[in-house]
């Protein structure tokens, strides 16, 4: 392909060193200089506008290959890549969930230390309560104004 364009533009420039030879020859024209000129700018011009066109192929190769790789992102990822807005509107939400989280982790803390704090107290009470009917029973068992039956029935009852 890249022959074949240099071999156009020799073709080209021999064609113009042609014409410039038949120009010099009839310098007895007025208008030499400026046929001269235009050949310049119409060289100029073609030259430019195969450029162009070698771009406008590059460009749309590359958006074709832009496409094909956000297609197999899309295929590795499974979802479609986020716009800006989106970004933001994503961040936010995760900055409530973070908050939210944080928040409730925080109470379920106060909840466990309180649940300790509750359980050692009926644990303490519990030992209390023990320890008093332990002492009223020894009581009603040490008191000689009481008989056996009355004592044992006071005993039942405490228990």
């Amino acid at each position: 392909m890249l022959c074949l364009v240099f071999q156009v533009e020799l073709l080209k420039k021999e064609v113009n060193e042609m014409v410039m030879k038949r120009m010099m020859k009839t310098e007895d024209d007025k208008l030499v200089m400026f046929r001269q000129q235009t050949a310049i700018v119409a060289n100029k011009k073609s030259s430019l506008l195969e450029k162009i066109r070698e771009l406008r192929g590059d460009l749309s190769r590359a958006k074709e290959d832009v496409v094909e790789k956000k297609g197999m992102a899309q295929k590795f990822r499974g979802d479609v890549s986020l716009n800006e807005d989106e970004f933001k509107e994503y961040v936010k939400a995760l900055r409530v969930k973070s908050t939210r989280y944080k928040q409730m982790k925080a109470h379920l803390n106060y909840l466990k230390e309180e649940s300790t704090v509750l359980s050692k107290t009926l644990y303490i009470l519990d030992q209390g309560l023990k320890s008093s009917e332990l002492d009223l029973v020894m009581r009603i068992a040490a008191d000689p104004n009481q008989t056996k039956v009355s004592k044992e029935v006071k005993i039942m009852q405490v228990i």
